[in-house]
């Protein structure tokens, strides 16, 4: 059980999941808990297996990957969506969301480094943010904080096909600029294709050539550094709110 009274474990049978992925429910309310099973709020139903305890196997953390990264702070708990009652996101390593979420990232670009949809290689301290709909995947990102130029890079941000042109991309953006100033970080990087650019634009981001000087500046440091936006991407930001 999670502190704000959701189910973590290994799910088997659950589209969208591969037998044997973490995941996290949605709050299993008091009259929805029973010896054999949960109902979720949101009205999902999971048959109860071996409680982790007496499981005799070590558990995996989705926040053991790779390097460390300040995301780790927000890692394994699901977080409420504040005014949304079927909506959560977690934060963590490649296993977040499963194959759907997986199956997002995918959806969204013709070609994708495998490396960085699972959080491999280069891309070992980037973490997955991904928005739930009543415990389904609905929009994914992959997230990285670059701590010297105090920035918060997003190579890849997509909502679900059936799920687009309702709003959940732009709320997956709004719990990243969250994320980000409780960080106390100072830039929000993105990397746009021509298709997202509209999208971004209305987020409040710029192409680096629109933005101020002191963020032109930054950016410059960043991309001499160890920023890895993939190929003919148009790097886009924002400046944080203090």
């Amino acid at each position: 059980w999670t502190a704000d009274g959701a189910l973590c474990g290994y799910v088997y049978g659950k589209a969208g999941y591969r037998d044997g992925e973490l995941m996290t429910t949605s709050v299993v309310p008091a009259e929805g808990r029973f010896d054999d099973h949960v109902i979720t709020g949101s009205g999902s139903a999971y048959r109860l297996g071996q409680r982790a305890a007496d499981s005799g196997g070590t558990r995996r953390s989705s926040r053991a990957v790779g390097k460390e990264s300040l995301l780790d702070a927000f890692a394994d708990a699901q977080q409420a969506v504040p005014s949304s009652s079927d909506l959560h996101f977690v934060v963590g390593g490649g296993d977040v969301g499963g194959a759907a979420a997986e199956r997002i990232m995918r959806s969204a670009f013709e070609h994708l480094d495998d490396n960085l949809v699972l959080l491999r290689a280069q891309y070992a301290a980037a973490r997955r943010v991904v928005l739930f709909k009543d415990d389904q995947p609905a929009a994914a990102a992959v997230v990285e904080v670059h701590t010297e130029q105090s920035v918060l890079e997003v190579p890849i941000l997509a909502a679900a096909r059936t799920q687009r042109q309702l709003g959940h991309g732009s709320v997956l953006v709004a719990v990243l600029k969250e994320l980000g100033c409780r960080l106390r970080l100072r830039l929000l990087v993105v990397s746009s294709t021509e298709e997202s650019q509209r999208f971004w634009l209305r987020q409040g981001l710029h192409t680096a050539a629109h933005c101020q000087g002191a963020m032109r500046v930054a950016l410059r440091k960043l991309e001499q550094s160890e920023r890895r936006g993939f190929a003919n991407s148009i790097t886009m930001a924002m400046e944080l709110p203090r």
